[in-house]
């Protein structure tokens, strides 16, 4: 099992920002990005906005111009040679885009001594408690979100036997009949039992399923209902593969990192985080587990 198996999404992702950062005075083809963050490119596209608030190519847009405008600070570079080094093969196509982002010409910007920025982002200080030492080497594969942010979601649940199968195709033919996927940037999809089966096996059971909205969205459906959540402290564990065969271990280790944590169980949803689903949402096997919890 390769370490990218071993990541969550948030990980995973910052993977992906690493890379860019390592490379923004060269050529960057987002394909590699994606590979680096062990993801496809229309999920690199849709959890990148998700998280960062910016899309992937505005965010190398912009941290290239916040490395020329250092460099413009310095002093000691003509404006053609930072145009060169961050992409660009003209002063002129160079001092035109530097002013749509920043306001003045990168001769301006010299001579009057401005400021912009846009700094590095880094999930893990954005988004993760710091852990115990000897909790997180005991549990490596365990993450403390900060919080989740409250959602707005669209809503559907299927009670049957497999329910899975039945919400997520149901909810797949709601966002293409709506249109509202292609409206929405940054979109994300949980889902969770709901009722939960009381015996291993029960085959007859309930599954409710979530997309994420953006303020501009209103749901009109006589079978997708919206919600709003407001989110909370999880714990996070990733899992990859057959969901049968590892949702159970990984569900249990959870449980058993909230012995030794200084939390106790939330009152907030259990959560599924499906990561790297393709259109039809039919590939089920790259999840981040979501465990509600609290201080104790």
């Amino acid at each position: 099992m390769g370490s990218e198996a071993l990541m969550n999404y948030y990980e995973r992702l910052q993977n992906g920002i690493d890379y860019i950062e390592a490379r923004l005075d060269g050529e960057i083809h987002l394909d590699y990005v994606a590979r680096h963050a062990y993801m496809s490119l229309p999920s690199l596209y849709r959890l990148f906005f998700a998280l960062t608030g910016v899309t992937v190519k505005g965010y190398i847009r912009s941290r290239r111009f916040h490395l020329a405008a250092a460099d413009l600070a310095g002093g000691h570079e003509t404006i053609l040679e930072i145009a060169f080094r961050y992409g660009f093969h003209s002063h002129e196509a160079f001092t035109r885009a530097f002013k749509r982002e920043t306001g003045v010409t990168p001769d301006q910007y010299r001579k009057k001594n401005q400021q912009y920025y846009f700094e590095r982002i880094n999930l893990m200080d954005q988004y993760y408690e710091i852990q115990d030492e000897k909790l997180a080497a005991k549990f490596p594969q365990i993450r403390v979100l900060k919080k989740l942010a409250p959602m707005k979601v669209a809503a559907y649940c299927y009670v049957g036997k497999g329910p899975e199968m039945h919400a997520w195709r149901e909810m797949q033919a709601w966002l293409a009949r709506s249109g509202v996927q292609k409206k929405v940037k940054g979109m994300r999809f949980f889902g969770f039992n709901n009722p939960s089966p009381t015996s291993p096996d029960q085959e007859e059971y309930g599954y409710e399923v979530w997309a994420t909205l953006d303020e501009t969205v209103q749901v009109k459906d006589a079978v997708v209902q919206q919600k709003s959540f407001a989110g909370g402290l999880y714990a996070i564990r990733h899992i990859e593969g057959n969901p049968e065969e590892v949702m159970g271990p990984a569900w249990q280790e959870l449980n058993e990192w909230l012995k030794d944590s200084p939390y106790t169980y939330g009152d907030h949803q259990w959560l599924e985080e499906h990561i790297d689903f393709d259109e039809v949402m039919d590939n089920p096997i790259s999840f981040d587990l979501y465990m509600p919890i609290r201080e104790k």
